[in-house]
């Protein structure tokens, strides 16, 4: 028997949940087994311009993606392109940037989890730390260019290094956040170089960080 506060989801057919604020969209056998779903409402947290809205849980598995679309408040769509949708944890704090797209009031993202969301704003640049460099720092006894980047919310998109103003090729390692550029012989001149990181964010925030090195 259902519970009242719930509603049946049938896992080989498409279901569809609704509220004023809310909608879900579940294509046919994204669920592994017919379930009850749940739903609730609280208030905003820190940071958060939406209440939060839990659908269903956590630990209810989906074998592919789900579209979740909460409705952005008028006073915030002038700067929509700056709006995510964020996934938060069982207490309430955030998971991860979802990204999501503007539509008819809506921002909506495709997930592969349930659980609570919420809408935040991102308007601030990835953040940019040299790890083995300074201005005027002599690099001869280095052989790479090492950078530590990251951004709080909504992620990195894009990231880019040039050299007195060449765009040279830049590594990144995902898992730590650093880029790093080898050193070719093209830098093996003992002449003072300029070095400039251009990092921009999903939500086009960018940030540059420049200085010089002798090598």
């Amino acid at each position: 028997k259902s519970p009242s506060d719930t509603m049946l989801f049938v896992f080989d057919r498409e279901n569809y949940f609704e509220t004023k604020h809310a909608k879900l969209s579940l294509p046919a056998r994204v669920l592994y087994d017919n379930i009850y779903f749940n739903y609730k409402v609280e208030e905003p947290i820190e940071n958060s311009i939406s209440d939060v809205h839990h659908f269903q849980d956590l630990y209810t598995p989906l074998q592919s993606y789900a579209t979740f679309s909460l409705e952005l408040d008028s006073i915030y769509h002038p700067i929509k392109s700056k709006v995510v949708l964020v996934s938060l944890n069982d207490k309430n704090k955030v998971l991860s940037s979802e990204g999501g797209t503007f539509k008819d009031g809506f921002i909506s993202t495709r997930s592969k989890s349930f659980g609570p969301y919420c809408l935040m704003v991102d308007t601030i640049g990835p953040k940019i730390k040299p790890v083995n460099i300074y201005a005027g720092k002599n690099m001869n006894t280095e052989n790479k260019i090492s950078i530590k980047i990251s951004d709080d919310l909504s992620g990195i998109k894009s990231y880019n290094g040039y050299i007195n103003d060449n765009w040279e090729l830049f590594e990144l390692d995902k898992k730590t956040g650093i880029m790093w550029f080898n050193f070719t012989a093209n830098y093996n001149n003992s002449l003072e170089h300029k070095l400039r990181i251009s990092i921009t964010d999903e939500r086009g925030n960018n940030s540059e960080f420049t200085t010089t090195f002798v090598r």
